[in-house]
């Protein structure tokens, strides 16, 4: 089991971490190397599959800091389920006029 966990927790920790790249810092740095002239094309990484392989592997090994590793690693994984959920919650507390302005 406690080979499975770390294999699960690598593989989760590097798809959580190409998510935060790919939507942070590889737009910054685009940025700042080409200039605000040019035109980004964003991609979007893999979704969930780092957080579902994380929580996996929390569930098969428990230690308090593979605990609180994971904790950081969901946290940082832009296309999780936390980040979903803050996406719908804050989609839903604006309402659905505020959206509609930012559209135009």
């Amino acid at each position: 089991m406690k080979t499975l966990s770390i294999v699960l927790f690598s593989f989760g920790s590097i798809i959580c971490c190409l998510n935060m790249y790919l939507s942070y810092v590889g737009p910054y740095l685009f940025f700042l190397l080409k200039g605000p002239d040019k035109e980004l094309r964003m991609g979007s990484g893999i979704p969930m599959l780092g957080s579902v392989a994380i929580i996996i592997a929390l569930l098969c090994w428990r230690t308090t800091t593979w605990v609180w590793a994971g904790i950081f690693m969901l946290l940082i994984d832009t296309l999780g389920p936390l980040w979903l959920a803050a996406t719908i919650l804050d989609e839903k507390m604006r309402g659905k006029n505020s959206r509609d302005n930012r559209q135009l």
